[in-house]
């Protein structure tokens, strides 16, 4: 199950402590880093998401990847 996969829990985690974080940003940032920020969490989770449904996993976990990094940036 999705839910089994530490992953997808740490990515979930991530995204539930992301969101009020996100919004205590500047209102002058609030609409473009914070978007930006919580679009990047979401594209990682639905990377995590469809590499554990797909058979070839190597695109969506270099999606993965590259949303991870975005985040760290």
């Amino acid at each position: 199950m999705l839910k089994d996969l530490i992953v997808f829990q740490k990515a979930y985690e991530l995204l539930k402590w992301l969101h009020p974080v996100t919004a205590r940003f500047p209102k002058a940032e609030k609409f473009v880093l914070a978007a930006r920020t919580e679009n990047a969490a979401l594209d990682f989770l639905e990377a995590v998401i469809e590499a554990n449904e797909s058979v070839d996993k190597t695109a969506p976990l270099r999606r993965a990847v590259l949303a991870l990094e975005k985040l760290r940036i």
